[in-house]
């Protein structure tokens, strides 16, 4: 979708040999990192998001990778990059920003590097964001101090954090990172961290959803022939996106030799959906436990599967 376009203006970007070396070397390792990750496309900002906050809600929880839902938040891959749209903005916003994507990097099982990247609509172009993000998942870096709080603590001092902002920091489980040779002022940086928690949480959202048992992924091909074009071009080649599946288990007991699913898939239309967990002590169907993504309100066959833009749902009946 919009990898390609990312990297073809961080190269042009580079070729300009930009004065702020630490800029350039981050915008040099966002490339080599977009190539190498994963691809997928989430869809609008607005659809990923309402599930979340309900689950959010039910869960009472207030934070981005917090609570017990934090479970089920880990990487499908150590290197993923997710694009999404949003079309959220105010009339009065001076820069809107109707595209964005985030090159996620596993450093632990729980632990993630972020870095934003912004489709700017004025400059009709993609731009690194000035700061990305240590991402702790479960718990706080005060609840972690000796796996990672302290050395958090100890980077926000020498950045000139005051005791107050480095509190504030360890109640948190993320970090700003400047990816510029200018620090940003801390009250800018928590300004920014603030502005950015839609991003993060979109990151949540799709992380959640990658970990429900009954959601798969499918990939989306690129055409060769317009690829060996770009390349021919000297153009960044278009990536392999994936998108997201999602697969009705059955009630029913599998039999022998009958457990494919049907191929001839008829699209519809879902009206709205919401993550579930299924205990052991309350197990669907008397079976199945953890994370699923569920919708009783459905209109059509769903025994043909449903779609809802990149979101695909396909029955195992």
């Amino acid at each position: 979708m919009y990898g390609h376009h990312v990297v073809d203006d961080f190269n042009a970007l580079i070729k300009k040999q930009l004065k702020d070396e630490t800029y350039l070397d981050a915008i040099k390792s966002a490339v080599v990192g977009i190539k190498q990750a994963q691809h997928f496309f989430l869809g609008s900002y607005q659809e990923l998001i309402q599930p979340l906050r309900s689950f959010v809600e039910e869960q009472k929880e207030t934070q981005v990778f917090l609570g017990s839902s934090s479970k089920y938040v880990r990487l499908p891959y150590k290197s993923c990059w997710f694009e999404f749209e949003d079309n959220s903005f105010t009339a009065g916003e001076t820069m809107p920003v109707p595209k964005r994507g985030l090159l996620v990097d596993e450093l632990d099982e729980d632990l993630f590097r972020v870095v934003i990247v912004n489709w700017v609509e004025q400059w009709k172009r993609w731009v690194l964001s000035p700061q990305n993000y240590l991402v702790l998942v479960g718990r706080t870096f005060g609840d972690d101090l000796e796996r990672i709080g302290k050395k958090v603590a100890a980077a926000a001092v020498n950045r000139g954090a005051s005791p107050s902002v480095v509190n504030l920091l360890m109640r948190s489980n993320t970090y700003p990172m400047s990816a510029s040779d200018k620090q940003l002022p801390w009250d800018t940086a928590l300004e920014c961290r603030a502005d950015d928690q839609r991003d993060l949480y979109v990151l949540n959202a799709a992380l959640l959803l990658l970990n429900c048992k009954n959601i798969e992924t499918e990939d989306n091909q690129p055409p060769s022939k317009l690829n060996r074009k770009r390349s021919k071009n000297g153009k960044q080649e278009l990536f392999t996106y994936k998108t997201l599946v999602l697969r009705l288990p059955s009630n029913r007991k599998q039999t022998h030799g009958n457990d494919d699913v049907n191929n001839n898939i008829t699209r519809i239309h879902l009206c709205r959906g919401h993550f579930k967990i299924f205990t052991e002590d309350a197990p669907l169907f008397g079976r199945y436990t953890g994370l699923y993504w569920w919708d009783p309100h459905v209109r059509g066959d769903k025994t043909k599967g449903l779609v809802v833009k990149d979101y695909i749902v396909r029955s195992d009946q």
